[in-house]
């Protein structure tokens, strides 16, 4: 019998949702103008020249603003009763999503209407006035060109209240009747309850006053034994809700859209608040927050003062959502300490819960770099989507590989028929109530867990229904007890509940079993990240040696600041791994030229100051290495003079010479150069040896240090190590084999690479042209030319004099759909690990599939360089811009390029530039220096031409910093945050421990141990030019040093 009644229940509940609002008026003083300009919400706009506006009106396209104005009269019946205002200005039947529009009323922003908000409440102020001006923003989406929206409508509408309420109380007691044990006796007295409740309702005359008294009176009749069922929370456990939307700051849209959609769903925020003074909510990203500002002021400040009422939390920690597989270390920190900046700065908060919701798989790094930046909580939703295996824990300490724990929290709210994954768009059910308590782990070590909800991505943010859902379900029966809470007093109620309690703990990285395809994905933008962050390293440590040396004060923050944002707006987790739509990428392009040329000419101008001011008795070339040891390397100079050879000392720098359209270039090999520093070397007069020819040739080429042969197919056939007497290649393997493998992922193509890729594999064999290019006392170059179906590959390979290097240089025309492209080293080792680099140190993986959480990592990322080693042997292969790799058994592959048709139907099509080089090696990669050269790959040396200067006040040669340690790696050096000295940031690489000396260029009167927001923590003794610590295993310090000079002023 239940079932009929539940039946009949649900059948009136529905159909009680269609008389809340009891009269309809449309609104017809209304005007529109297909054209965007802010000055359209102004009440003084004159739009007399606007065109009348009628339902059924066509309007749109892709990307299309249409401006509605109007006024709206209350009729006199209508004054002083509760009223909304529905808006439906763009639906369309065939496009999923509703175009979006911010209202403005008397010129303030209002509350937005979207795919889920459609009404909004009038206040009392505006329901009981005679009239009120509107202006409308209605943006059509990123739908395609030819699809167009069809303005509906505006309506006034007379909303009953007492029936409104009954809906809802009704709607969510059966909701929850459903989700309770059959048997239990509440189950049956509340299914008892919502049906005489419905008995009172008399509807022999629906829609009169007598109707509406009986719902009122069933209306009075439920909420007294809702009361009554709703006095009893002891013992349940507690499910705290916060508002939230997730808006994702390019995806399906620009970022140029994003300050709208924050507009629209921030206005909706602060309406809903206004008619609810128990919501709460959330925001992370302080870039939105800034966007808001510049473009919509008036609302930017009533936002920050919901935040001084506390009813408006600003959280996440980072600038914006990132990525934490691609950035690099120097990156992650700067999210947090721009992040952390704007918030102390606009708002005099401070975060400590790191909010990633949405984001790709997490580094192995982060656990260190949120303790060193005060983060106490992270909180995270996207692990419950893994592919093959379930995170056993929910809650748990999170162990990084330098051994810093950080509390974690997994989101566990359940997505409607969804069964695998979990949902950060939570929104208020009683279904989802109570699975969320019922899919958490870790029940008896903690009892509250935490709901986000609001609808997101695109933002929206919470309804009117979830809020109403809310004020239901504080306390019913068969569910957990609900309570608003703010995330951050959730993460400190969480650490202070769990001190006494076994935590358990997750040692390594979280890596995310699905969205592998991100690794490569829109290629460009990963080796403009790359670049970018190079070129800033080196800006910085530049402008700071410029400063320091001739005690200037020229150092540009504002600037580097500016454009190091950007480069962190980049790397939000749908821009940098590639799964945006093509405008998207555009605006990445534009967005990098501006980074690379700002970031040169501020680099540029430091190099030349210090090259001025060197003390040179003849003219030469000042040659600056930004990395902290000392470097020997090749250095590639044009127009060099006729007559002139380079002097190191009293030797001549070994070099290569070109001919090239009658000018003359040189390749150098450099040794020596100092350590964040430079060298002067200077020119004698000598003669020039051109070696310049193109030649055909045999496959075959050696060097001091390999034999190799190349097959007909330009594929290295064997590899042979003359220095250590072994093949590097197995017997019958390739080496730079380039393959093309069929991408056709079942769903989420720019994001997903799935196992069943490596099936099917098109081995690059066309080749057109095989050539050496280039042979002299310094390198042979080869170059070889394939076509693949659509596509064209230009490879020169170089073999060097005096490295062990093997590189290979790539140019690719490439045509291909959903296709991924990788290049193949099938080695002569065996080993159960392979060793990757990543932010501020490495891990190992296992090269089998023994178990099923081997398995799902059959593509990794990883940064500059991954090494295959056996115990006396090993091989480590470098890139300048590559972040996808799978290395299984013997055979390491690194993936060049991957194709996809969604969301942007061109993306990765075209010119692709990278390079890579094979580094066989002795014993570990430790002993080899692997890591270093893989620096060095990144980083070049930068050469600046010097007239003599007899005057100059600097020496030829300087070291600005180094250490005596080379496990250790010197990562950043910069003015710090306060203006007030310089900051020094280091790391351990290769998992020693013990006392490390750093040596500086100048004598320092301070240096303090920080943490990574700057933070003095200690003093550290200093010794002359240097100081000494301990460090520990991938352990990331931070020093303060002031100079003198500074100490003085």
């Amino acid at each position: 019998m239940d079932r009929y009644v539940l039946e009949k229940l649900g059948h009136r509940i529905r159909e009680l949702e269609s008389y809340i609002h009891m009269e309809s008026l449309p609104v017809t003083e209304l005007c529109y103008l297909e054209k965007d300009d802010r000055r359209y919400s102004e009440t003084v706009f004159d739009d007399s020249g606007w065109t009348d506006l009628r339902g059924g009106q066509v309007w749109g396209g892709r990307d299309q603003v249409i401006w509605i104005r109007g006024k709206i009269r209350i009729p006199k019946a209508f004054r002083k009763k509760t009223l909304d205002l529905k808006v439906e200005a763009g639906p369309e039947e065939s496009m999923e999503i509703k175009a979006e529009a911010l209202l403005w009323i008397n010129g303030t922003e209002a509350c937005a209407f979207d795919q889920w908000h459609s009404r909004m409440r009038l206040s009392d102020e505006e329901a009981s006035g005679t009239e009120f001006s509107i202006a409308l923003r209605v943006w059509s989406g990123m739908n395609q060109p030819k699809q167009m929206r069809h303005f509906q409508g505006i309506w006034l509408e007379t909303v009953h209240k007492d029936t409104e309420k009954y809906y809802y109380l009704a709607k969510i007691l059966l909701e929850t009747i459903q989700e309770m044990d059959q048997e239990d006796y509440r189950r049956i007295a509340l299914i008892k309850n919502l049906d005489q409740s419905f008995n009172c309702i008399d509807y022999r005359n629906q829609g009169s006053e007598e109707f509406y008294n009986s719902i009122r009176s069933a209306y009075g009749f439920l909420k007294e034994k809702w009361k009554a069922w709703s006095m009893d929370g002891s013992g349940k456990p507690t499910v705290s809700v916060c508002g939230h939307t997730h808006i994702d700051m390019a995806w399906l849209w620009r970022l140029s859209h994003t300050a709208d959609k924050g507009a629209r769903s921030f206005s909706t925020v602060l309406h809903l608040m206004d008619r609810y003074p128990e919501y709460i909510f959330s925001q992370s990203s302080p870039l939105l927050y800034e966007m808001i500002g510049n473009k919509y002021p008036r609302l930017y400040e009533r936002i920050k003062e919901k935040i001084r009422e506390g009813r408006w939390e600003i959280t996440g920690g980072m600038w914006v959502e990132p990525d934490t597989n691609i950035p690099g270390g120097e990156s992650l920190v700067r999210q947090i300490l721009y992040g952390k900046k704007y918030i102390r700065e606009q708002f005099g908060k401070d975060t400590t819960v790191l909010w990633l919701p949405d984001v790709f798989g997490y580094s192995w790094v982060l656990p260190q770099i949120l303790r060193k930046s005060g983060i106490r909580l992270f909180w995270t939703n996207k692990m419950s989507w893994n592919q093959y295996n379930k995170i056993p824990y929910d809650t748990f300490l999170w162990k990084g590989m330098d051994g810093s724990e950080i509390l974690t929290q997994l989101g566990t709210c359940p997505e409607k028929n969804v069964t695998w994954g979990s949902t950060y768009n939570g929104v208020i059910a009683p279904w989802e109530v109570k699975g969320t308590w019922e899919k958490y782990q870790q029940k008896e070590i903690n009892q509250e867990v935490l709901m986000p909800f609001g609808w997101g991505d695109g933002g929206g943010g919470p309804t009117r229904e979830m809020l109403e859902a809310y004020e239901v379900m504080e306390d019913l029966p068969g569910i957990p007890k609900v309570s608003m809470k703010h995330i951050e007093e959730f993460a400190k109620d969480l650490e202070e509940r769990l001190q006494n309690e076994k935590v358990p703990v997750w040692d390594g990285e979280l890596y995310f079993e699905y969205h592998r395809g991100t690794y490569t994905s829109q290629g460009f933008v990963k080796r403009e990240n790359r670049k970018a962050e190079v070129l800033y390293h080196d800006t910085e440590l530049f402008a700071s040696l410029r400063d320091i040396l001739a005690e200037t004060q020229k150092y540009p923050s504002k600037a580097l600041e500016r454009n190091w944002k950007q480069i962190c707006t980049n790397q939000f987790h749908d821009i940098i791994p590639g799964s945006g739509i093509r405008e998207v990428y555009e605006d990445a392009a534009e967005s990098y030229r501006t980074i690379r040329q700002e970031g040169e000419e501020i680099r540029n101008s430091a190099l030349d100051e210090i090259t001025g001011a060197i003390r040179s008795l003849t003219g030469g070339v000042t040659v600056f290495n930004s990395l902290p040891w000392e470097r020997s390397g090749y250095l590639r100079m044009d127009d060099v003079p006729l007559d002139r050879v380079l002097m190191d000392g009293e030797e001549i720098v070994q070099a290569q010479y070109y001919l090239e359209e009658g000018r003359i270039s040189a390749e150098y090999l450099l040794y020596e150069v100092p350590s964040c520093g430079y060298k002067f070397y200077r020119w004698e007069k000598g003669n020039h040896h051109i070696h310049q020819e193109t030649e055909m040739w045999d496959g075959k080429l050696e060097t001091p240090y390999y034999r190799i042969r190349f097959n007909q197919y330009g594929q290295i056939a064997v590899l042979y190590d003359k220095e250590f007497k072994r093949n590097v290649l197995k017997s019958g393997g390739l080496g730079n084999e380039l393959c093309v493998f069929e991408d056709k992922p079942h769903q989420f193509d720019a994001w997903n690479t799935e196992i069943y890729a490596y099936e099917k594999c098109h081995s690059i064999i066309d080749l057109e042209e095989s050539v050496i290019e280039e042979s002299g006392p310094v390198k042979t170059v080869l170059r070889f030319t394939y076509r693949f179906n659509r596509s064209r590959i230009c490879q020169r390979v170089t073999v060097y004099q005096h490295s062990r290097e093997i590189r290979f240089d790539t140019q690719c025309d490439w045509h291909e759909r959903q296709a991924l492209l990788k290049t193949g080293f099938e080695l002569d080792i065996r080993s159960n690990n392979a060793t990757y680099d990543i932010q501020f140190g490495n891990l190992q993986r296992p090269t089998h599939s023994n178990t099923s959480w081997d398995y799902a990592q059959f593509e990794v990322c990883a940064h500059k360089w991954a090494d295959l080693s056996e115990g006396n042997y090993g091989v480590t292969l470098i890139n300048d811009c590559k972040y996808g790799w799978d290395i299984k058994d013997s055979k390491m592959r690194l993936t060049l390029i991957k194709t996809s048709s969604y969301p942007d139907e061109n993306a990765d099509q075209g010119k692709h530039l990278f390079s890579y080089a094979l580094l066989p090696h002795g014993s570990s990669w430790k002993e080899a220096g692997a890591d270093r050269k893989a620096y060095e790959f990144n980083y070049p040396l930068y050469a600046r031409r010097k007239s003599k200067n007899k005057v100059g006040y600097l020496p030829e040669s300087f070291s600005f910093a180094g250490t005596d340690s080379k496990n250790v790696v010197m990562e950043t050096v910069k003015k710090a945050e306060d203006g007030n000295g310089w900051i020094l940031r280091a790391y351990e690489c290769m998992q020693y421990r013990g006392q490390v000396k750093f040596t500086l260029g100048k004598v320092p009167v301070k240096v303090a141990e920080c943490n990574l927001m700057e933070e003095e923590l200690a003093l550290i003794k200093t010794e002359g030019k240097g100081f000494s610590c301990e460090m520990t295993p991938y352990e990331i310090k931070t020093f303060k040093i002031i100079f003198e000079e500074e100490k003085k002023g």
